[in-house]
C-alpha cells in the first residue's frame, strides 16, 4: 500500500504539471493556485488508482494474460472515465473552496479535456514504466 500512495503521489504531481501548462496554455481556467492545480493533479491520480482496482476485479478474471497487449488496451476505456471524473471533481471541489475560478456550464467539455488529458498521461506513464522495467530486466539488476 505504500508503494501504491507514494506512486500516485508522483503520478499526482506530474498530472498536476501537465493540468497547470494546458490550462495556462489554453486559457481554461480564469485565475488558479498551486493548491488548486495540485488537487486536481491528486485527484485525477487517485480515481485512476481506483480504476486499476476495478479494471483488476472486474476484467482480469476473464483473461488468460492480464499483462498481454490486450490486458492493456483494456484499461484505457476505464482510465478515460476515471480521468474525466477525477478532473472534473477536482475542478469543482477547487472551485467550491475557493481556489479556482472557472466556467463550470456546460461541464462535458472539462470531462472531455480531463479524459483526453489522463489518457495521455498514463500511457506516457505506463510506457515509460514499462522501459524502465525491461531495461532492469535485460540488465538482470533488481
Amino acid at each position: 500500500p505504500y508503494r501504491t500512495i507514494f506512486l500516485s503521489s508522483i503520478y499526482s504531481i506530474l498530472i498536476a504539471m501537465v493540468v497547470f501548462l494546458l490550462q495556462s496554455a489554453l486559457g481554461i481556467v480564469h485565475w488558479s493556485t498551486p493548491t488548486a492545480i495540485l488537487l486536481i493533479g491528486a485527484t485525477i491520480s487517485f480515481v485512476n488508482w481506483g480504476a486499476e482496482r476495478l479494471w483488476y476485479s472486474a476484467v482480469t478474471g476473464m483473461m488468460k494474460e492480464p499483462l498481454s497487449l490486450v490486458g492493456f488496451v483494456t484499461r484505457i476505456p476505464f482510465w478515460y472515465v476515471a480521468s474525466g471524473i477525477g478532473y472534473v471533481v477536482g475542478m469543482l471541489v477547487a472551485k467550491k473552496i475557493g481556489l479556482i475560478g472557472f466556467y463550470d456550464i456546460p461541464i462535458k467539455p472539462l470531462f472531455i479535456f480531463g479524459a483526453r488529458l489522463g489518457i495521455v498521461v498514463l500511457l506516457l506513464l505506463q510506457f515509460l514504466s514499462y522501459y524502465v522495467f525491461t531495461r532492469k530486466s535485460k540488465d538482470g539488476s533488481q
